[in-house]
């Protein structure tokens, strides 16, 4: 068979292409989820390696952010760098389902790290005017990144995990018969 007005198969007017060429449900939700979960991943590598850039500002200069947000921003940032690992593990598993139910877990601490986070820093900014409350805002923003990371990184987990429940149902349905 040959394209662009070549022999055609015989036995067909070329009209039965869309019946040949199904793709199944459960493998267009696995590639856009898997798509999805990567993007929330480096969402997250990313919130990661600000909140460090900003931890290692707050090592050199002890005055920007202080001791004490200083760790909260590097404790937070190991725990979103964790939470992006097993986001990435989990979009290219070929069966994701225990790196998902981790992944999961470690979202909702990065959720509430960074929500505490981004309250301090608020708290901060609010009772303490100051030309360093631009590095608040600074953590503020990565936390943020990081928030919306992990709120996505949740969703498209799930989404990957029900492709893959459907991937069994039908496997599971096709061998009854």
């Amino acid at each position: 068979m040959a394209s662009c007005g070549g022999a055609r198969a015989r036995g067909t007017d070329g009209s039965d292409f869309n019946y040949r060429q199904r793709v199944d449900d459960h493998y267009k939700l696995m590639v856009t989820a898997r798509r999805k979960l990567r993007s929330a991943s480096n969402l997250q590598l990313a919130s990661a390696l600000g909140l460090m850039g900003v931890t290692g500002v707050s090592f050199v200069l002890p005055d920007v952010l202080g001791t004490a947000a200083a760790a909260v921003c590097l404790g937070s940032a190991i725990v979103t760098t964790t939470t992006a690992k097993y986001g990435l593990g989990g979009a290219s598993a070929q069966q994701p389902e225990s790196q998902l139910g981790m992944y999961a877990k470690l979202c909702l601490l990065s959720i509430i790290l960074m929500l505490g986070m981004s309250g301090l820093a608020g708290a901060t900014v609010v009772m303490t005017p100051r030309a360093e409350n631009a590095w608040v805002s600074v953590v503020v923003i990565f936390s943020l990144l990081g928030l919306v990371g992990s709120f996505l990184g949740t969703r498209s987990g799930k989404e990957l995990a029900n492709a893959f429940e459907q991937q069994r149902a039908k496997s599971k349905s096709a061998a009854a018969r």
